[in-house]
């Protein structure tokens, strides 16, 4: 082989050897030294990493800002970030709430749903209108508070296997639930049912106007809810969690705890 095939072959190698190695490594950044349970990213693309009884702030690039923990409430499980000056945190063993500045300091004391008589809260939710939502397990009662845990609607709901896992406030118009036996359910702003779709997933959803993005088999799933089509988006990485989507961009998480931010 002369010189000049030799140093082809060479330099053919270096590229191939690199591509493999980008490859192998993939294009997501891990966030070091935190094993999350649950990741939520607010309007402004901070992230959020719940991990038991700590929640921890991030850039949209990964860079540790803020974290808060409170052992005297439990585990955290669930975050609501529609106000990201008013962050709600969601302790459901405890039956409590507490909501965060940006800086994630605590704004009020912590409120009390058994302190109203509201006992077995399964999800809690809050709108911008300082409007809290809950669901009771036991009553099976989807609920409308105000800011002071006083009621403003009850409507009772006899669904069949009505199990659900999530609550959001998607408007003041529009409440939402994930309830993994029957779909996506909608319900107006008293609480009373409008229509479900049939989406049927285990793991949390993320949801606008527009979309629902979910979980299928390690794809992101992009359902158009107006136009009622589909668009599936192949991840690259196994065992997944949770994915969030952040304009053009993909927060991930593991079930091993790892959150990976697209690059």
């Amino acid at each position: 082989m002369g010189k000049k095939g030799f140093f082809l072959l060479f330099f053919l190698s270096i590229i191939l050897n690199g591509f493999s190695q980008e490859d192998s490594i993939g294009i997501y950044k891990e966030i070091p030294k935190v094993k999350g349970e649950q990741i939520a990213l607010d309007n402004r693309g901070f992230i959020y990493i719940i991990s038991e009884n700590s929640l921890y702030k991030y850039s949209s690039e990964g860079e540790f800002l803020f974290s808060y923990q409170n052992a005297f409430l439990g585990t955290i499980s669930d975050i609501d970030l529609s106000s990201p000056m008013k962050i709600m945190l969601f302790y459901q063993e405890s039956g409590k709430i507490i909501f965060l500045d940006d800086h994630l300091s605590p704004i009020i004391e912590e409120l009390d749903f058994a302190s109203k008589q509201y006992h077995s809260v399964l999800l809690a939710a809050y709108s911008t209108s300082n409007h809290i939502w809950i669901y009771n397990e036991i009553e099976r009662n989807l609920i409308k508070l105000d800011f002071y845990l006083n009621e403003q609607s009850k409507t009772h709901h006899s669904i069949p296997d009505f199990n659900p896992i999530q609550l959001l406030v998607l408007s003041e118009k529009t409440i939402v639930m994930n309830n993994p036996e029957t779909g996506i359910l909608f319900f107006d702003s008293f609480g009373t049912y409008i229509k479900t779709i049939g989406i049927r997933t285990s793991q949390k959803i993320q949801m606008d106007n527009q979309f629902i993005y979910y979980l299928k088999d390690n794809n992101l799933h992009r359902y158009d809810y107006k136009r009622m089509d589909e668009t599936i988006i192949s991840l690259g990485i196994e065992n997944l969690k949770q994915v969030i989507v952040y304009k053009d961009r993909f927060i991930l998480l593991t079930r091993e705890g790892k959150v990976l931010i697209a690059q």
